[in-house]
């Protein structure tokens, strides 16, 4: 039997009351593991028969073979001649290399007939001859370099930090002033107090 032959098995065979499963709610125990709970099992999923007791085993269960085996259509689809189509890809234009004789060996070219192609095996190019350079390929330019830029912005973030960091400070330190003078009068009052007491 060749391997275009007509073969009626293996097949696909399915059963109208398919359904299919369902998983259940995800459950987390305490030792923190995961897994789902319950759910249902898939119910009359289809089969692939190999022979025809397979078929007839699994259609007295109610499964129905998927498509029409027609082996007549199959024959006539496989018999068709490619040659009947008489199909010929255009040959030219094409890209061809430039042989060793030229200044530029290696250097792909496009050539539009025959007669150019011959020409440039033999070195010698016709008259009126146009070859095509294929274009190089796009490079795309590189990006600018961001980071000088970055590195500056962030330095002279730092600097207006530092600035309003120290401004901070210092009005801190005079409210702090400001505070001890105004609580003064009341130390020297109480610290008189406890040497009287003593």
């Amino acid at each position: 039997m060749s391997a275009t032959a007509y073969q009626a098995f293996p097949a696909w065979m399915t059963h109208p009351g398919y359904r299919p499963g369902q998983v259940g709610p995800l459950v987390k125990d305490q030792s923190g593991f995961t897994y789902h709970a319950g759910g249902k099992p898939v119910q009359m999923p289809p089969v692939q028969v190999m022979t025809e007791d397979d078929e007839a085993y699994y259609a007295a269960k109610g499964y129905i073979r998927q498509g029409k085996m027609d082996p007549d259509a199959y024959a006539k689809a496989h018999a068709i001649d490619p040659a009947a189509f008489n199909f010929k890809p255009d040959e030219y234009p094409k890209w061809v290399e430039l042989p060793a004789s030229f200044n530029r060996p290696g250097e792909q070219v496009c050539v539009n007939t025959e007669d150019e192609e011959l020409g440039l095996l033999e070195g010698v190019l016709p008259v009126g001859a146009k070859l095509s350079v294929p274009a190089a390929p796009y490079v795309l330019p590189p990006a600018p370099d961001t980071k000088d830029a970055e590195i500056a912005a962030l330095k002279g973030a730092m600097t207006d930090m530092q600035a309003n960091m120290a401004e901070t400070l210092a009005a801190m330190q005079k409210q702090f002033q400001e505070m001890l003078e105004a609580q003064a009068p009341r130390r020297g009052k109480r610290a008189e107090q406890d040497q009287a007491a003593a």
